[in-house]
């Protein structure tokens, strides 16, 4: 079943500066209560060109029933001609076809101006100064080279200078991180959950982006994963409903920092003399940061004399787990395991 994406934006117009660069906010909700992952797409109007909009990491994890925020940029190139255009915002679920899930926002216009004609710039004067200044630079360090007690040390590195990011994603990790520690970079290591191109390289800042000497660059690692192995409740035990219990889990991979927990209630319909039906119904799904977990679940139970109709849990709960990379993706999920708790 797709998600049905509600997508509001924080104005009806782009404000535009003096350069013709603006911003906005779209914000997608998750009205269901299980997990999604929603991809952001821009819908340019009539006149309008793609290339003008930008926002940073399109598709993202979206809790039940949470919401995320989207940062739309514009940057409008002095060639484009002025007048009024448009965008909207379409999103969908990563995991269906966008024509089954996708929702548009309502439009947001922009009022391009015309581009400001540069000014007639005038005659330098100030290079002729910066050259007398350098010549006598020059002559200061001929001086100071050829002097009888030798050149001067040379200066160290400036702490605060700026480097490019290479690219790195041609390279195996081991030498991608060689790579970034040469560029003066500062290299970390993430994962991502992509079984097809196990030790292909991806890279959390894109190549080319001039960053401060030192930065953090993470080499992302294509990965495959196992599922978690459920250690507690054990299944088709029996536990006391207080205090709840703790449902606890092991992953075989070390690096893994984050799990996706999904607790099922059975919940039936009692009928009187047609019958009971009985169904899993979702009563939590969260991404946890531990390898534990301790849900809040509330029952009701029908009494045994009851004689009318209506809705009660048996007490019977299932579970299952599943480890999220470093980008919100989740891998495979474990077995369920099915407990009861006592009346």
């Amino acid at each position: 079943m797709s998600t049905e994406w509600v997508v509001t934006t924080a104005a009806e117009r782009f404000t535009l500066n003096d350069a013709r660069a603006g911003e906005t906010t779209f914000t997608v909700t998750n009205p269901v209560r299980r997990a999604d992952r929603v991809v952001f797409e821009v819908v340019p109007g009539d006149g309008a060109d793609a290339a003008w909009f930008s926002v940073a990491e399109p598709q993202r994890l979206v809790r039940g029933g949470a919401s995320v925020s989207y940062l739309l940029k514009a940057a409008i190139p002095p060639e484009a001609p002025a007048g009024q255009y448009e965008v909207q915002a379409r999103v969908y679920s990563a995991d269906t076809a966008p024509e089954e899930s996708s929702v548009l926002s309502s439009r947001v216009l922009l009022e391009v101006k015309s581009a400001p004609k540069p000014e007639k710039k005038k005659f330098p004067w100030w290079i002729v100064a910066v050259a007398g200044l350098v010549v006598l630079v020059i002559g200061l360090v001929v001086w100071l080279v050829t002097r009888p007690d030798g050149p001067p040390e040379p200066p160290t590195q400036e702490t605060g200078a700026i480097v490019t990011v290479p690219d790195i994603t041609t390279f195996d990790a081991e030498k991608a991180r060689d790579v970034l520690e040469k560029a003066g970079l500062t290299p970390g290591v993430s994962y991502r959950y992509d079984p097809a191109k196990i030790g292909s390289v991806t890279q959390s800042v894109p190549a080319g982006l001039r960053v401060a000497r030192g930065s953090v660059v993470d080499v992302v690692v294509a990965v495959d994963l196992k599922p978690p192995t459920p250690s507690a409740p054990i299944g088709n035990a029996t536990v006391p409903a207080a205090p709840p219990p703790t449902l606890r889990w092991t992953q075989p991979e070390d690096f893994v920092g984050a799990w996706r927990i999904e607790i099922f209630q059975v919940t039936c319909y009692y009928a009187n003399a047609t019958g009971t039906n009985c169904t899993n119904l979702i009563a939590i799904d969260e991404v946890v940061k531990a390898t534990s977990y301790r849900p809040v679940l509330r029952f009701t139970y029908r009494p045994a004399t009851a004689t009318t109709a209506g809705v009660y849990h048996s007490g019977t709960i299932a579970w299952r787990v599943s480890p999220v990379d470093a980008v919100g993706t989740p891998g495979p999920a474990s077995p369920l395991v099915q407990f009861q708790v006592a009346q």
